[in-house]
């Protein structure tokens, strides 16, 4: 039994974690040189610190800050906090799982049964962010939560659950949920009911009060940009989001419960969990009831599967705790997902050309880039329509300050301030956004013309990406309010 628990102790399974999810980020790296949506996003924000960025909590964007005060803008900078999060996710996981009573093979399936998440073993790995960030602070506070001992003397772990939630409500908005999801799966759980009980979690939630108060305040200051992508249009049934939830749902956890199924066991002995394992799936119930909760009330549409990482992240370690599933079999399922996922991960870019399906890091930024330095100088400012191109840019102008404009009172805006800077505009081919050309053009002083650059995608050169640049010298007319 001790050389089988050796297989799954928590060095171990810190190192292999390390070992697996940093060479995916190098095989991507290597493959290609582009950052990806998510990536290209904090590219852009991290160059400025500040209480709160739009849709999303600050607190990733704070990590690249400062990482990037270390390094300079770094694709590999990104993939280094990328492999940090995952392995800290299943570190934690390891923790948790030792604390329900888990071990053996019943413990390496609950860990390897992420790879059954399609969220966690694949989105994570080639582009979220702050839902990852959350995810692995969900798992610290379930696992800082357990670890609470309610009697005298223990305030220490309710100051560290206190710390984590505020963590937590920093990385994404929706971790609220699992916040009060904990709170109430534990008073409905005679055995955890005096952990919230207990005066100690007044010192938790004046910790987390602490930790979350600055961007707080910033937030009421500005709903609308805190709530932009949450909510629902007016008049959109709230049916649909509840129907929007049920598909997510089902995809975030179908391939978990399909291979679960698969490997049920007629009959075993002690088919029911007890104690902290049951515990989990009153939490499952609690997360459930207030997304219900939360669509019928707010009203909100497009729930997306990515929603529920870092409220329903702990369900493989629940499965694999059922006496009737056969933990072999989710081990082995797993392990195959695992190695496609590794595969799969630089392989989608290597066999564009031949697979004829091409994805972000194809797209050549940085060969583009290359081509601009041959015709322009280092520019102050690269303003573009478009994230994907500005982040691109930011790896490829260290030095430039980047902005994007995604609608024509923002570009009149950020032209107001920059007068007399050599700014470089780009755009993406297409009749999208085809005012922002119009506008620049039509403020530019003196008059100018936007100019091509192409270059074959990466991996596919049967295809091209065209984008349209100019490099204003001069300074701006006075009026761009027109």
């Amino acid at each position: 039994m001790q050389a089988r628990l050796a297989w799954y102790s928590p060095h171990a399974v810190l190192l292999a974690a390390v070992a697996y999810f940093a060479l995916n980020a190098a095989t991507q790296g290597l493959v290609s040189p582009t950052a990806d949506l998510d990536q290209a996003e904090q590219l852009v924000l991290s160059q400025d610190l500040a209480l709160g960025y739009g849709e999303q909590p600050p607190l990733y964007s704070w990590i690249v800050h400062g990482l990037f005060s270390l390094t300079g803008p770094s694709l590999w900078a990104l993939r280094g906090i990328k492999v940090a999060l995952l392995t800290a996710l299943i570190y934690g996981a390891c923790l948790v799982s030792r604390r329900l009573g888990l071990d053996g093979a019943r413990l390496g399936a609950a860990l390897l049964g992420f790879a059954l998440i399609p969220q966690l073993a694949w989105e994570a790995q080639r582009d979220l962010t702050h839902s990852v960030l959350a995810t692995v602070l969900s798992m610290w506070t379930l696992w800082a939560f357990l670890a609470l001992r309610p009697g005298p003397g223990n305030l220490r772990g309710y100051l560290v659950l206190g710390l984590l939630v505020g963590l937590g409500l920093l990385s994404k908005y929706n971790y609220v949920v699992f916040t009060a999801a904990l709170f109430l799966a534990a008073l409905a759980s005679p055995g955890h009911r005096a952990r919230v009980l207990h005066p100690g979690i007044l010192l938790s939630a004046l910790a987390a009060a602490v930790v979350v108060l600055p961007h707080l305040g910033w937030a009421l200051a500005h709903p609308q940009l805190a709530v932009e992508d949450t909510l629902r249009e007016a008049g959109v049934s709230r049916w649909t989001g509840l129907a929007d939830l049920g598909q997510a749902t089902l995809a975030f956890l179908a391939p978990l419960l399909l291979v679960a199924g698969l490997s049920w066991r007629r009959w075993a002995e002690g088919d029911r969990p007890s104690g902290d394992l049951a515990f989990l799936w009153t939490l499952c119930a609690s997360v459930l009831v207030l997304l219900v909760l939360f669509v019928l009330v707010s009203g909100a549409e497009n729930v997306k599967d990515r929603w529920l990482q870092p409220l329903l992240f702990f369900m493989p370690i629940a499965v694999a705790s059922m006496a009737r599933v056969r933990p072999r079999a989710l081990i082995a399922a797993s392990l195959v997902l695992w190695a496609a996922a590794a595969l799969l991960l630089p392989g989608r870019t290597l066999l564009s050309e031949w697979t004829g399906k091409v994805s972000r890091p194809n797209l050549p930024y940085a060969k583009i880039a290359d081509g601009l330095r041959g015709e322009i100088r280092q520019p102050g400012l690269i303003v573009s329509d478009s994230q994907l191109v500005a982040g691109n840019m930011r790896l490829a102008f260290p030095a430039s300050r980047v902005e994007v404009a995604r609608t024509p009172e923002a570009l009149r805006a950020l032209l107001s301030t920059a007068r007399g800077r050599e700014i470089l505009f780009l755009t993406e081919e297409g009749t999208k956004n085809a005012w922002f050309a119009d506008l620049v053009v039509a403020t530019a002083q003196p008059g100018g013309a936007f100019r091509a650059i192409e270059r074959p995608l990466l991996h596919a050169p049967d295809r091209t990406l065209r984008l349209h640049w100019l490099m204003i010298q001069e300074p701006l007319k006075r009026n761009t309010t027109s």
